[in-house]
């Protein structure tokens, strides 16, 4: 991950702790926020890549308002 911006985005300060725990064990410079996936606080176009981890099966996406 040199040489990259890194943002982790949970909305449990739990899954946070863990990413933060990982991130120092590995040396990891990285930004932490805790907020739900919904109305993310970034500009569009902000990530090159994006990872999603351990998604509930079972909730809904919402685009634009809509489920």
């Amino acid at each position: 991950l040199a040489g990259h911006e890194v943002t982790a985005v949970d909305v449990t300060e739990e899954m946070l702790e863990n990413a933060k725990h990982n991130a120092k064990h590995f040396d990891l410079d990285m930004n932490f926020v805790q907020i739900e996936g919904v109305n993310l606080p970034f500009e569009d176009n902000s990530f090159d890549f994006i990872i999603i981890s351990k998604q509930i099966s079972t909730s809904a996406i919402v685009f634009n308002g809509q489920i």
